[in-house]
């Protein structure tokens, strides 16, 4: 009872950093339930109850088909990295980037506009070309909406929508007026193989992809984890008001912050229009509309819960779903729109369960029991989070502890007595299971707890 009293204070109360590598580890949970709920749908509108192994199988063993993994499912995985990296970068300083499909989209407009214009660059001169092109439009678009929001205190959400828009048809217009087009007239002509975004013989696009997807996440997360600049982001995202008395320059991280983000969307749009697609652009309004793989992001960002590695396996996970689409479709002989379906399902399914993390309703059931009670909530949110910290520190105190007796060290400078960590010893030595080893620590651990043995007692 103790036990289950302890593990419902820390998923309340606790802001521990383990708490949210298991919240991250429950939405992955949640995919796989999305994915389980979006299955029984699509058994009950064909009433085929074989579809939902079929299906289940598909989407784990197509991906890694030989025709299948560098060509679909290594870019896929890659353009979901970049585009979650992109929207966690300005979402750490407390900004909800919304408008990265229209930046990639205008950064990639730009990068063709050059590249027509400068014609007969080398392979790899060409393809630098085109990526930095790519991140300079899309990063001056995400400037703007930066200055909009700390000059004119507009909302970046509705500032990033409106944008899109803008972006999309002002910027079809000058490629069409600017760039020549295909025989429909409907995209720019094609590019040559110089700026396309591949290895010829060596896996296509895949490489290039991949090693641009691997840079942009160590990036982020050198960033956050190692630089200055990265912690001060961070805290401008949790404070604002904090932020600025302790003498950080808000806005200037606010900006910088959004800069970076259009930057990386810019990276993204490279990828998508000049890695997967042939290199050309949509010239006119009927031809496609905002491309959704910056939305995609947002829905990876917030399932990753923000964190640069995190985004990595979510990834993995999508761009699975993602590369199964087409072979479900055909072997499972249904319509192409129920595989969409199915993954808008998962992908809203599971950005709920994000979007619950960060509401904390049950934080608000827990205020209005503790008015009931006429305690002051906060205080006691406080002083149990305190409570859970010290239960934290001294289970990991004898976790290294025992691997000391282990190892045959003494180290008499110990919150226990010598007696009960002599026989601590000796029970882990009889018992041979993980598990029951587990629960003898956990047991110690409450002991501790309730006890408050003190340095030296016997």
């Amino acid at each position: 009872m103790k036990s289950l009293r302890l593990k419902f204070d820390k998923f309340i109360y606790s802001t521990n950093r383990k708490n949210g590598i298991k919240s991250f580890w429950v939405s992955c949970i949640i995919i796989l339930i999305s994915l389980l709920i979006a299955l029984l749908i699509c058994v009950s509108i064909y009433n085929k109850p074989s579809l939902f192994s079929d299906i289940f199988y598909q989407i784990f063993t197509s991906p890694f088909k030989k025709s299948n993994l560098t060509q679909f499912f290594f870019p896929n995985m890659a353009i979901f990295m970049v585009a979650a990296c992109s929207f966690v970068f300005a979402y750490k300083c407390g900004l909800f980037n919304i408008g990265i499909s229209g930046q990639m989209l205008f950064g990639a407009m730009i990068a063709v506009m050059i590249a027509h214009q400068w014609i007969g660059a080398p392979n790899v001169i060409g393809q630098i070309i085109i990526v930095l092109s790519a991140m300079l439009g899309a990063g001056l678009i995400a400037a703007l909406i930066g200055w909009l929001k700390i000059q004119f205190n507009m909302n970046e959400v509705v500032s990033s929508i409106i944008l899109n828009w803008i972006i999309y048809y002002a910027g079809t217009y000058m490629i069409s007026a600017t760039c020549p087009k295909d025989q429909g007239g409907t995209f720019t002509e094609s590019l040559s193989d110089n700026y396309l975004l591949k290895i010829n013989g060596c896996g296509g696009a895949t490489i290039p992809l991949m090693i641009l997807a691997i840079f942009v996440v160590i990036f982020c997360f050198v960033v956050f984890k190692y630089l200055v600049f990265g912690k001060k982001v961070i805290n401008v995202g949790l404070s604002y008001e904090g932020s600025r008395f302790a003498g950080y320059s808000v806005k200037k991280n606010q900006i910088l912050s959004m800069l970076i983000s259009g930057m990386i969307a810019g990276i993204l749009g490279a990828m998508v229009y000049f890695g997967k697609a042939p290199g050309n652009i949509p010239t006119e309004v009927t031809a496609k509309a905002i491309p959704i793989e910056g939305f995609n992001g947002i829905s990876v960002g917030l399932i990753a819960m923000n964190n640069p590695l995190g985004i990595v396996p979510v990834s993995l996970l999508f761009g699975m779903i993602e590369t199964a689409k087409s072979d479900i479709a055909q072997v499972c002989a249904v319509d192409s729109n129920i595989t969409d379906l199915m993954f808008g399902i998962i992908v809203y399914g599971a950005a709920v369960v994000s979007l619950l993390y960060y509401v904390k309703p049950w934080q608000w059931i827990m205020k209005q029991v503790y008015k009931h009670k006429k305690i002051d909530y906060d205080e006691h949110a406080f002083n149990v989070e305190n409570q859970i910290n010290e239960y934290l520190d001294a289970i990991s105190l004898i976790k290294k502890k025992c691997k000391n007796l282990k190892k045959g060290n003494k180290d008499t400078t110990w919150y226990y007595p010598n007696r009960i960590l002599s026989n601590l010893k000796i029970n882990l030595k009889k018992i041979k299971s993980k598990d029951q080893k587990k629960k003898l620590l956990n047991r110690v651990y409450l002991n501790y707890s309730n006890k408050r043995l003190s340095k030296g007692e016997e």
